[in-house]
């Protein structure tokens, strides 16, 4: 069993933005793996709003699944867009150090009106032999968010 978390998630300011809707392809791994975790009720979230224009989100959650398989769901960036509600693009762009690099770009209808935003962001993951495993991620260029940085964390 896996429970997943997110650490201060992140500091946004919102912008206008342009859109870019974009259909994930589930790779065979990814269809694998999704039918091996069970259906989870929604994450409770928490928003807070340290300053003006700015939120701080996080939540956790219980997911009836071995970490590795959730680790595979949340690794596979390529698709993850196939996973995550109100996320429309997750893809991999070049990345100058050979690390990873997202693009991802959400979108939210809000009383009949349709917000998006981007974001490229570089992604660390960490995996410890005895404790949690931790995928970090911050803004390398986003015309929507000032900042934006975080991490999910899994435990056992």
């Amino acid at each position: 069993m896996a429970f997943v978390t997110s650490a201060p998630l992140q500091h946004v300011k919102a912008a206008a933005a342009r859109s870019r809707r974009a259909v994930g392809v589930p790779t065979p791994v990814a269809t694998a793996a999704r039918s091996r975790v069970a259906a989870a009720p929604p994450a409770p979230v928490a928003i807070e709003a340290p300053a003006r224009n700015r939120r701080q989100i996080s939540s956790a959650i219980e997911i009836a699944a071995p970490r590795e398989v959730v680790w595979e769901l949340l690794t596979d960036y390529n698709n993850l867009a196939t996973h995550v509600p109100n996320l429309a693009l997750s893809r991999r762009r070049f990345h100058p150090r050979g690390g990873i690099r997202l693009e991802q770009c959400g979108t939210q209808s809000i009383l009949g009106f349709e917000f998006k935003a981007s974001v490229v962001m570089d992604m660390v993951e960490v995996k410890q032999p005895r404790g949690p495993w931790a995928i970090r991620f911050s803004k390398v260029e986003s015309r929507d968010f000032d900042t934006f940085q975080g991490e999910w964390v899994l435990h056992t």
